[in-house]
């Protein structure tokens, strides 16, 4: 504990800056200065808490205190982006302190991280850092388009689509909610990059919930994020190339995430065998005799060779998501439209999704859903449609995803049974 003992006192003084705040820049907004009032106080009272280690759950309350604090300035709407900056930024740095640097209160270690039948460990530093990293860009990119929706600035640029994000973040569907919803999309990324530096490099098994919650924060903002794609020429009639590009980045997030939380799922399931119960499994991972105390592994411990991501990039893969790209962009390139446009549109997003998270080796066998997508495609295509170019294109395509889906591809690595 008195290795760590300084970033208590550092959540300490993020609540004094909270405080010292509202008269120093004037917060006259009464809502973000009671938050922010409240917020300070809380901060400093469950910071010195922190301080016994016996108070386990005061970190996890100061963690709480900062999702807060990710939200409420969308809520109450900031009256400046120097407030929304600061309590977003000092909330993330709460999160941080209370919970991520000390490596997590009551954390153990085992002595050997790799799952059984596993060539490497999911949960390893070499796989979380750039999803870190990845989730730190999208934060960058979604914290830009809120701060148009909230008004701090009066321009949002594209550089693909001239006027393409304006009219995506000014649309219905961006308003249908009664906060913005690109600044939703920051405070989700935002627990993404924090969720994957917690725990230590063996949290797949001693702390599956953490592992499991991780992945389903990931999975939601990946499924909304194509769903929102999807919209935008369906819906809106506008491409969005910070929204395409937040939509890159989720599927890296999904293809770099997804074999840990596999891992932590088998887990659970041989507790299950073992005879252990689910809620035991989930919340506390192995059994106690299975453990000892150790230090978490330091990032000084990375070695470039060593690492293994459990992605490939088999060359059949790369094709159906170029194809799936490709059945995108038909409607803008050959003026199609109507029924067949939304079905183009539809499908070749679903293909495009599937061909690169099956990249992850763990679920290469789930590829398999891009031969019902073709056939969906060639099916829906020769029944709804009349026969011209367009058409035979799309059943062509969908041909060829079938035919490429067939293969396989290399798996380099081990994951057991």
């Amino acid at each position: 504990m008195h290795q760590v003992v300084w970033s208590r006192y550092v959540v300490i003084g993020l609540g004094f800056w909270l405080l010292a705040n509202i008269p120093t820049f004037e917060i006259s907004h009464f809502p973000t200065a009671l938050c922010d009032a409240i917020s300070g106080f809380l901060l400093i009272f469950f910071g010195w808490i922190s301080l016994n280690e016996k108070r386990k759950a005061a970190p996890w309350i100061i963690a709480l205190i900062g999702v807060w604090m990710q939200l409420y300035p969308l809520i109450y709407h900031s009256p400046n982006a120097f407030s929304y900056a600061n309590d977003t930024l000092v909330g993330v740095l709460a999160i941080t302190f209370a919970v991520i640097i000390p490596g997590l209160p009551g954390l153990l270690e085992f002595s050997d991280a790799t799952p059984s039948g596993w060539s490497y460990n999911p949960s390893a530093w070499t796989q979380r850092l750039p999803i870190a990293a990845l989730a730190f860009f999208g934060w960058m990119v979604t914290r830009y388009m809120a701060a148009y929706q909230l008004g701090f600035i009066h321009t949002i640029y594209d550089p693909i689509f001239p006027n393409g994000t304006l009219n995506v973040v000014t649309s219905t569907i961006s308003k249908s909610i009664p906060i913005s919803d690109a600044g939703l999309g920051a405070v989700g990324f935002s627990l993404v990059m924090l969720m994957a530096c917690m725990g230590d490099s063996q949290r797949w098994r001693t702390m599956p919930w953490l592992v499991i919650f991780f992945g389903i924060l990931v999975f939601v903002l990946g499924s909304v994020s194509i769903l929102y794609v999807l919209c935008q020429p369906l819906v809106i009639g506008s491409w969005c190339a910070w929204c395409l590009a937040t939509t890159i980045i989720m599927l890296g997030m999904i293809l770099l995430a997804i074999d840990e939380v596999w891992a932590a799922l088998h887990y659970i399931r041989g507790c299950l065998k073992a005879g252990e119960t689910f809620a035991h499994a989930f919340w506390h991972g192995a059994k106690s005799e299975e453990r000892i105390q150790a230090q978490v592994e330091g990032i000084e411990k990375l070695y470039v060779k060593s690492i293994k991501t459990g992605v490939s990039v088999p060359f059949n893969l790369v094709l159906s998501a170029l194809m799936g790209i490709y059945l995108m962009m038909a409607p803008a390139l050959y003026g199609i439209t109507g029924s067949l446009q939304d079905l183009d549109h539809i499908a070749g997003s679903f293909v495009t999704v599937v061909s690169i998270v099956t990249m992850a080796e763990v679920v290469r066998a789930w590829r398999l859903l891009n031969i019902i997508l073709g056939a969906v495609l060639i099916l829906v295509t020769w029944y709804a449609f009349p026969q011209d170019e367009n058409t035979i294109q799309t059943m062509a395509l969908g041909a060829l995803i079938i035919l490429l889906s067939l293969r396989r591809g290399p798996i380099h690595e081990k994951y057991g049974q």
